[in-house]
């Protein structure tokens, strides 16, 4: 980096952009031409107060503000297409008497031109550590896994408890709320139920035979969901 002095006798330095919010403004020339736009221009009056304004903004935004506080990070998607009849109840689609399709963006506004592959629940969370650096009104923010202060190894708190699901990703746009042992309590059991009914549906389907038992026990109104499925022992010993 060079400092140079103009016509008029004040002393200057070209910087790069990523800097400018840890500089003073009253030293920013603002004057930049459009080729150095990733570049910004501070000024001073001697060459000593000049140094020193590049230094302090130097040392600002290699130390800046650090922030550390708790949160939850979730995600909660339905890829499900159905219509609803004037009193609620669900319709298979919108030919049904008096039922609309439901369009709500909750459910992931399937259509004709844009399917989903068979209907699905998403759910997943963890306990975060967000980590926030603030330089000047710039900040950059990062995300690391919270236990409380203990191991990952333990299960002996709610964010441990929540933390100890695996195997699955919060994609690029999880959504955020601030930590508490209710919260994350509240998804390590909803983490639960998915898991659960899972297993529950599969137990009774993966295997073609198991799924032609199960078929064959049903029942008129008969849904296949944890709590009204009959086990799979029942099955074996009725068929």
């Amino acid at each position: 980096m060079d400092i140079n002095i103009d016509a008029n006798g004040i002393f200057y330095a070209t910087l790069p952009l990523y800097i400018k919010d840890a500089v003073d403004p009253s030293h920013i020339h603002h004057g930049v031409s459009v080729k150095d736009k990733d570049k910004f221009r501070v000024q001073a009056s001697t060459f000593e107060a000049l140094d020193k304004v590049i230094r302090a903004s130097v040392h600002a935004y290699a130390q800046p503000k650090v922030t550390e506080t708790p949160v939850i990070l979730y995600i909660i998607e339905s890829h499900v297409a159905f219509a609803e009849d004037e009193n609620g109840h669900v319709c298979p689609n919108a030919g049904w008497p008096g039922a609309r399709w439901n369009q709500d963006e909750r459910f992931g506004n399937h259509h004709s031109s844009n399917l989903t592959q068979g209907y699905s629940l998403s759910v997943g969370a963890r306990a975060m550590l967000k980590i926030t650096h603030r330089y000047g009104s710039t900040e950059r923010v990062e995300y690391r896994l919270y236990y409380k202060g203990d191991s990952h190894l333990g299960r002996d708190n709610p964010a441990q408890l929540l933390n100890s699901w695996g195997g699955f990703s919060l994609g690029r746009s999880p959504k955020e709320i601030p930590y508490s042992d209710e919260a994350a309590l509240f998804f390590h059991s909803l983490m639960m139920g998915m898991a659960e009914m899972s297993r529950k549906i599969q137990d009774a389907t993966f295997d073609q035979e198991r799924l032609m038992q199960v078929i064959a026990q049903s029942r008129p109104g008969f849904v296949l969901l944890p709590g009204a499925m009959p086990e799979l022992e029942d099955v074996k010993s009725d068929v």
